[in-house]
């Protein structure tokens, strides 16, 4: 069995930077491909960007492989503080006050996450 390469098609939806939504990517065309990692695989839609120079694995990509694993909560349980104390003494505040010292040319940068979209509206939004 020989295997084709994938066949490029036009992009049928902006694609924006992790960055900034406000920031199209400059998408070439698409294609699906399968993607493994370990033991797990999955079929998902590859991206071509022009002038790229770092792969980036979207969410969906991310989901199925289980790259990251969500924690909803944290046990904050009793044995921690008995098998810690250390750890838990004078927690919430820092005596005296404290400053943040930045670099003369340092500039600012944020990244945001966006929500989650609730499962009953994906189907609206995909």
């Amino acid at each position: 069995m020989t295997s084709r390469a994938p066949r490029m098609s036009k992009p049928c939806c902006t694609v924006s930077s992790p960055a900034s939504a406000q920031a199209p990517l400059d998408v070439i065309g698409k294609f699906t491909a399968p993607i493994t990692v370990g033991s797990k695989n999955t079929q998902q839609t590859i991206y071509v960007v022009k002038d790229l120079h770092t792969s980036l694995l979207g969410r969906p990509a991310i989901e199925a492989l289980n790259l990251i694993v969500r924690v909803d909560a944290v046990d904050t349980g009793e044995k921690y503080k008995a098998a810690f104390p250390k750890l838990f003494e004078g927690l919430g505040s820092i005596p005296g006050e404290y400053t943040i010292q930045l670099e003369e040319h340092a500039t600012p940068f944020s990244l945001n996450t966006p929500r989650r979209v609730a499962l009953p509206l994906l189907s609206a939004v995909t």
